[in-house]
């Protein structure tokens, strides 16, 4: 009778005996492998987090393309009388330090200090090996020029000006030291900087990598010390006085300070149409801040200081050591410089 009642099961029984076995084995699969996979899913997850606070630094080879200026715009009487010796950088900071050419020892002393890549190897591990390269862009003085370059030939980092070493003349180094980057190099970021300045490396990439503002802007990005409603001085007894003839408005644009700052390509970019190579403002510091402005950067990221990131003066003889800034200024010794150098690279 039971046989009879209940006979051989149906196609449609055995089909749901054996999806309910398979999702018996499933989830107890699943239950044995959960804290594997939670594991993994966290890990996960916190890769994308850091792929997302990066994706500047992922772009594809393909659009880092090295920029053709248009001739038209280069001045007629302006060179680097080395050009043959530069090495061109391709990465992601690129430095770009004003030096007197007679100032051998302080490029050394940065060549071997903070400038000095491999010893931040560890640091750059945790930014995605980001890569930086320092710059010399120097004037010119007859006697001094054979020594400067044979220092080309051996580092292949100095732009040599044919422009006679003067003070007032950094606005036209800039221009061409800006020209030749644009044309020679590839990177996200240009700082430029003094010889007489310390730059620190991991201080430099938690700001660049991690400052939620900078990361938002990181394409036209203008950060340093920014002065936003300066003035020029009238009277010419000041070493930064200047005429009404050469500054005729009562304020100057937002400008950082020149002991150090920030500036994306695409700024550097759309400031060179408006070079003026004949007669451009001799308060270098000033003009780059006027080429940022005439360039009309839609959605401009101007980033001033915060605290003392780039406007820690260093008292050349005691030489302390500031945790917070990314720019020393002034530090003029080997010591000096090695010493905050070792200290950076303690940062964990």
């Amino acid at each position: 009778m039971l046989c009879r009642k209940y006979g051989r099961p149906s196609t449609l029984v055995l089909i749901t005996i054996l999806l309910m076995a398979a999702l018996v084995f499933f989830f107890g699969i699943t239950t044995h492998l959960h804290s594997n996979v939670d594991s993994s899913v966290k890990t996960n997850i916190q890769q994308v987090r850091n792929e997302l606070s990066y994706h500047f630094h992922q772009k594809l080879e393909s659009v880092k393309t090295i920029v053709k200026i248009d001739p038209a715009l280069k001045p007629r009487n302006i060179k680097l009388l080395n050009q043959q010796d530069i090495q061109p950088f391709r990465g992601n900071i690129l430095f770009l330090v004003n030096s007197n050419i007679g100032n051998k020892e302080r490029r050394t002393s940065i060549r071997k200090n903070w400038a000095n890549q491999t010893k931040f190897n560890q640091h750059r591990k945790k930014f995605h090996n980001v890569s930086f390269k320092a710059y010399f862009m120097t004037g010119f003085k007859a006697e001094k020029f054979n020594l400067a370059k044979t220092e080309s030939v051996k580092y292949g980092d100095l732009l040599i000006t044919n422009r006679t070493e003067d003070y007032w003349d950094f606005s036209r180094r800039a221009m061409i030291s800006f020209h030749w980057t644009i044309e020679n190099c590839y990177y996200d970021y240009l700082l430029k900087a003094d010889d007489d300045i310390f730059i620190h490396i991991p201080n430099l990439f938690t700001f660049l990598y991690k400052d939620p503002y900078v990361l938002k802007h990181h394409d036209r990005l203008y950060a340093g010390y920014i002065i936003m409603h300066g003035k020029p001085h009238r009277n010419l007894k000041f070493k930064w006085g200047v005429t009404y003839e050469e500054w005729g408005a009562d304020a100057y644009p937002p400008f950082s300070t020149g002991m150090g700052f920030i500036l994306s390509r695409f700024i550097i970019e759309k400031m060179i149409p408006h070079f003026d190579w004949e007669k451009p403002f001799r308060v270098d510091d000033v003009y780059i801040g006027h080429l940022v402005y005439m360039a009309q950067i839609s959605n401009i990221g101007i980033r001033s200081s915060v605290g003392q990131e780039f406007s820690r003066f260093n008292d050349p003889k005691k030489c302390p050591i500031q945790s917070k800034a990314i720019v020393y200024h002034q530090v003029l010794t080997e010591d000096c410089m090695r010493k905050l150098t070792e200290s950076s690279l303690k940062v964990k």
